[in-house]
């Protein structure tokens, strides 16, 4: 297993970080997996009312939102030896289920099975668009497709990403053009309103400035 956090803490030690505050008004790209995780699921609550709690939660936080969700799709993916990992190879029996059904299944046991996974996945993003907010299906690893959200937004407004993923640190300082506009990446060190920013262009090219457009993107490793 690659040890991320050193190499996310070596990426951000390569920047000029210093502590900042969220901007006021700002588009929010969440990890759908990071969300899933977030919360935790009342003992024999219905699925539907799981899917609620979620929507809660996120527009109690954010105003502006998009969430991006992993696939889980029938054939091999690069999530398929995470999963086996953070399982330990123990995957939970395969459940059709409604909205109205009480989950009777611990969260982890339920969502071990990458088709329950899926499902679930499916009706929290029903349920969260019918409530007004964004949603994006990636077909199956969501990193690229978060970092693609948070660069076409961020052409034209700030952009906080939410995640705690070292590989969409990464994956934001590969794909955003050097010669287009001025981008800062905050990480969210701890609970607290803590985050480190640090400019993507000293990543690639130390004290580099194409220009003076500023448009803002921020990665958190909190919600």
């Amino acid at each position: 297993e690659a040890n991320k956090p050193t190499l996310g803490d070596c990426i951000w030690n390569m920047g000029d970080c210093s502590c900042i505050s969220l901007p006021s008004a700002c588009l929010f790209v969440l990890d759908g997996g990071s969300l899933l995780q977030r919360l935790p699921w009342l003992k024999n609550a219905t699925l539907e009312s799981i899917c609620q709690s979620y929507v809660d939660y996120v527009t109690k936080r954010y105003q502006n939102v998009v969430v991006v969700f992993d696939g889980y799709p029938n054939c091999p993916t690069t999530k398929d030896v995470t999963h086996m990992r953070l399982t330990r190879g123990i995957t939970g029996p395969k459940i059709h289920f409604t909205g109205n059904m009480p989950c009777k299944s611990r969260k982890e046991t339920f969502l071990s099975n990458t088709k329950n996974k899926q499902s679930f996945i499916n009706l929290l993003g029903r349920t969260l668009s019918s409530n007004g907010i964004r949603v994006h299906h990636a077909e199956a690893d969501a990193d690229l497709d978060i970092v693609k959200t948070a660069i076409s937004f961020a052409e034209s407004q700030e952009v906080v990403v939410m995640g705690e993923d070292t590989d969409i640190l990464i994956l934001l300082c590969h794909h955003t053009s050097l010669t287009s506009r001025h981008y800062n990446f905050t990480l969210q060190r701890s609970k607290k309103a803590m985050y480190e920013s640090t400019d993507y262009r000293t990543l690639k090219r130390p004290k580099l400035y194409l220009d003076r457009t500023y448009v803002n993107a921020y990665f958190c490793s909190c919600f």
